[in-house]
């Protein structure tokens, strides 16, 4: 079986199919936001230290299995919309 089939995508419109990406493409861009605003207050409450781990990279590493390179982005946008919270408004509500 396809994974086409799993998804049962297969009987769906072109333009229901269309339509269901973009609903999902902007609710991981809510997600990623709330995700980076979440990492904001770990990091602010040093919770990655009290979990005793040396770092946010080790915490996202280790704790919430990120890649490298997810760790690496989410911890460097945390910290640019702690400086710039209007940040985290705009990618979320970006269409």
């Amino acid at each position: 079986m396809s994974t086409r089939g799993l998804c049962g995508l297969s009987d769906v419109s072109d333009q229901e199919l269309e339509g269901g990406l973009k609903e999902l493409v902007a609710a991981g861009r809510r997600i990623e936001a709330r995700v980076v605003v979440h990492l904001m207050e770990v990091e602010a409450r040093r919770l990655h230290l009290r979990a005793g781990y040396g770092s946010m990279f080790e915490y996202c590493l280790e704790r919430l299995g990120f890649s490298e390179y997810e760790a690496f982005s989410r911890i460097n946008a945390a910290r640019m919309a702690e400086k710039f919270p209007r940040v985290v408004e705009l990618w979320s509500d970006a269409s």
